[in-house]
C-alpha cells in the first residue's frame, strides 16, 4: 500500500515512512512544515547606514560609477576601512534602495524616450499655453481678496517660456 501511495503521488517510499512517523509523533501538527529561522549573520560595519547614504549620493552624482569605484572612493576618503565593504553586499543594498544599475538604466531610458516622444522636431512648430490658479491677492474693492490666474505659453521643442503673466480673471488672458 505504501508503494502504491508513493508512486501515485510522485514521492519516494522513504518520504511516506517519514510522513507516517511525523503523524504518529505529532498528529496533523507534525505534518506541518517547520518554519526555519535564517542563521546567516551579517558582519556589516557599525556605520553601514551612513556609508550606504554616502554610496547613494555618489551614485546620484555620477550614475555611471561602478560599485567598485564607489568603494575605492569611500576607502580613499577614509570613510571606510580597506576591505570592509564588499561589492556584492553594496550592490544588493543599492538595488533595494532603488539605485541599482538596472534601475538607473531604466530611469535614463524613460527620461530619453519621454522627452523625445512628446517633442516637436523644430522650434516654434508648436506653442502650448495653459492657465493655472494663482494666489488670492487683496486687489479688489476695499482690499477684498481676488483669485488670480497665471497664463503661460511655452515652446514645445525648446521648452522656452515665451510668455507668462498673472491676471485677475480668466477672460483677460
Amino acid at each position: 500500500m505504501r508503494k502504491k501511495i508513493a508512486s501515485d503521488n510522485g514521492i519516494s517510499l522513504r518520504s511516506v515512512y517519514r510522513y507516517e512517523k511525523s503523524y504518529r509523533e505529532g498528529q496533523f501538527a507534525g505534518l506541518v512544515p517547520a518554519s526555519r529561522q535564517k542563521q546567516r549573520v551579517q558582519n556589516l560595519p557599525v556605520d553601514f547606514d551612513t556609508l550606504l547614504a554616502e554610496t547613494i549620493q555618489l551614485r546620484k552624482e555620477v550614475p555611471e560609477r561602478s560599485v567598485n569605484q564607489i568603494i575605492t572612493i569611500l576607502e580613499l576618503e577614509g570613510r571606510a576601512a580597506p576591505g570592509v565593504l564588499k561589492r556584492s553586499t553594496l550592490e544588493r543594498h543599492l538595488y533595494k534602495a532603488g539605485f541599482g544599475s538596472e534601475h538607473l538604466r531604466m530611469y535614463q531610458d524613460a527620461r530619453e524616450s519621454s522627452s523625445k516622444r512628446f517633442c516637436k522636431p523644430h522650434r516654434m512648430m508648436l506653442v502650448q499655453a495653459d492657465i493655472k490658479y494663482g494666489p488670492k491677492l487683496p486687489i479688489g474693492r476695499n482690499g477684498a481678496k481676488v483669485q488670480t490666474y497665471l497664463s503661460s505659453a511655452i515652446d514645445d521643442h525648446s521648452r522656452y517660456l515665451l510668455h507668462s503673466r498673472f491676471y485677475d480673471n480668466q477672460e483677460r488672458s
